[in-house]
């Protein structure tokens, strides 16, 4: 497991990472789980788990980290459900989210949190492969590894907290090994030293249990081990970005040879592809390569007619072209993708796409409106659509669509960033309030709090919001004071790190690939 982060922000997450969590529960329910008991659930309760998630996933957010890609996000997330219904333990939630980097790993998070780089998602040589990467991670948050580590690690859970987390995230400076190192030095080496001294016990577990979901899921369980045998050949060339997987999951021709074991008295399952696996596999290439040279590999590819799926490598030199500014040449490419794998969600987002670079307004909301009929659950189509009726004007418009959207999904920030925009130039009270739901859903409570005291002075008559609006003050007042008395009244790290933040405007992310 690693957390690939720009130093600065990986320093300010270990700082602080013995403030993440508050007196935990003594006790929890036992889970139905023979080789794991009652000892993690002592030291680390499922609701804990969920808050110290919570806490890290928001830290990745303000990192700047994280990719900003509904497409790939709901991807991964849909491939994730596949996976998680064949999960021992159904009832743990699991939320994927993809990181913007090129080495290759996964990783998870208390809480049932799974990163995913875009270096792992463009190396894999089939979807199977990275869903037993994902599995495997699954894996991970149902065995409660964390919390087992944790145990390990003696009674003093903040020291225990501080330490796993450097031992996930030190690693994963690689420009940078003197801020790790400082960090494992920093009052940390003994809890590091424990973490790794159970780390082969913990990957042999999540190896059996990964595979075992891998194939409940409909996936080729051959597929892991394959991987891992793959991973330990490219390593032979020093291939850094496989060294941050095997750094992370140390493969041995033991593992490797137990795989192939366990896989063998599975089913063979040939298992073709997901044509959205296909495309997000080449928009994470372009999001690495860079759109210069996705240009020359997808060129080359095609000229030498080395490729396993040639829809997949047009859509990808469409989405380079339309990055540098080339729409006439994306419309081409995305046309001969349209041709070989007939319509998809990703490629009719791609063709709004060119349209809103082209300020074909009328014809981009046309197409995403067409669109969202024919595959109502891709959330970006929706979006497209908002995002066309606002760069058309059409307040009105937006207005109807951004109604039924905010119930379906009120749990999703970029909703409410959208709505934000709607009211951003005539109603104060529904900009700040929208802008304060954004960053509550992003556990951002400072942010979020000074949007709603924003949004409490600005002028409106309506009952329910204003209503609506005291009540998450006073929710995020309390929560906030809390905070501050654990950490013996000081600053919360995210308090002094708000002058990064967009407090006044809505941040949108571009509808453009």
């Amino acid at each position: 497991m690693i957390i690939a982060m720009k130093p600065r922000a990986l320093l300010s997450l270990l700082l602080s990472a013995s403030l993440l969590c508050s007196p935990l529960a003594a006790q929890a329910d036992a889970l139905a789980l023979p080789d794991l008991g009652d000892a993690s659930q002592t030291t680390l309760s499922p609701q804990a788990e969920q808050k110290l998630g919570r806490q890290i996933m928001a830290m990745i957010r303000e990192s700047g980290e994280m990719l900003d890609d509904p497409e790939v996000e709901l991807y991964l997330n849909q491939l994730g459900r596949r996976l998680s219904s064949a999960s021992p333990e159904l009832g743990q939630n699991f939320q994927f989210f993809p990181m913007l980097d090129p080495q290759i790993n996964a990783f998870a998070l208390p809480g049932g949190y799974i990163g995913v780089h875009t270096g792992l998602i463009y190396t894999a040589q089939s979807e199977s492969e990275l869903a037993s990467v994902i599995g495997h991670e699954m894996a991970h948050v149902v065995q409660h590894h964390i919390a087992r580590s944790m145990v390990q690690q003696g009674n003093n859970q903040l020291l225990a907290i501080a330490g796993l987390l450097v031992a996930i995230l030190a690693a994963s400076v690689s420009k940078n090994s003197q801020v790790s190192a400082a960090a494992v030095n920093a009052g940390t080496g003994m809890a590091i030293q424990n973490q790794l001294t159970f780390s082969r016990e913990f990957e042999r577990e999540a190896d059996n249990i990964g595979m075992q979901i891998l194939s409940r899921a409909g996936f080729d369980a051959r597929a892991m081990p394959m991987f891992f045998e793959r991973m330990q050949r490219v390593n032979r060339v020093n291939d850094n970005q496989a060294l941050a997987f095997l750094r992370t999951h140390p493969v041995t021709g033991e593992r490797i040879s137990a795989g192939q074991d366990r896989a063998a008295q599975l089913p063979v399952k040939l298992v073709a592809d997901s044509p959205a696996f296909l495309l997000v596999r080449e928009k994470a290439r372009v999001l690495q390569l860079g759109p210069m040279e996705a240009v020359k590999f997808y060129q080359h590819a095609l000229a030498q007619r080395q490729f396993n799926n040639e829809a997949a490598i047009w859509y990808g030199l469409a989405v380079a072209k339309l990055k540098l500014g080339d729409a006439n040449g994306a419309q081409s490419a995305l046309n001969e993708a349209s041709q070989r794998m007939g319509p998809q969600p990703m490629l009719l987002s791609f063709a709004g796409a060119i349209r809103l670079h082209q300020r074909d307004y009328p014809g981009a909301r046309a197409l995403f409106r067409d669109a969202v009929r024919r595959y109502p659950d891709a959330r970006y189509l929706a979006y497209g659509e908002v995002d066309a009726a606002q760069a058309q004007g059409d307040a009105a418009g937006v207005a109807a669509l951004l109604k039924p959207l905010s119930v379906r999904y009120a749990s999703d920030p970029e909703l409410w960033q959208r709505v934000a925009r709607q009211y951003a130039d005539h109603d104060r009270l529904r900009y700040h309030q929208a802008l304060g739901n954004a960053y509550y859903l992003q556990n951002k409570p400072s942010a979020a709090l000074e949007q709603y005291q924003l949004a409490s002075q600005a002028p409106g008559e309506d009952f329910y919001v204003r209503s609506s609006i005291e009540a998450r003050i006073r929710e995020l007042q309390t929560q906030l004071d809390e905070a501050r008395k654990e950490n013996g009244g000081k600053p919360l790290p995210r308090e002094r790190w708000r002058d990064s933040m967009q407090h006044d405007h809505a941040p949108l992310s571009s509808h453009a690939h």
